[in-house]
């Protein structure tokens, strides 16, 4: 596995900002679960006690499953949000799409804060 990126001098010493740009998790799920209609609910939360029933997690399973997506390629993570898509896909949206918009914006912002920068 890659070991992390070392922070870059400048930052070592307290001279660059850190911007928090992740929307909180709380909101994501809140407005995921909005998203869904009741009938989305009732087959979302089906879904989920039919697969702890018919396959139950267990630790190495988890731990692998975790494993793979830390220290993998992430085509393990793509497949998952894959199959996400195509269950739930306003699920989808409002997981990934929008949280990438989010992101996105921030980003904007800080470059924004910082140089100055109009685009």
């Amino acid at each position: 596995p890659a070991s992390p990126t070392p922070l870059p001098p400048r930052c070592r010493t307290g001279e660059c900002r850190l911007f928090l740009i992740d929307r909180p998790v709380t909101v994501t799920l809140a407005r995921a679960k909005s998203s869904m209609s009741v009938w989305r609910k009732v087959r979302f939360a089906a879904g989920l006690c039919w697969d702890l029933i018919t396959s139950p997690w267990q630790k190495k399973k988890v731990e692998r499953f975790l494993k793979d997506i830390l220290e993998g390629d992430g085509d393990l993570l793509t497949k998952e949000l894959g199959k996400l898509k195509g269950s739930q896909p306003t699920v989808y949206e409002t997981v990934v799409l929008e949280r990438d918009k989010w992101i996105a914006y921030k980003i904007c912002q800080a470059v924004d804060g910082i140089a100055g920068y109009e685009g």
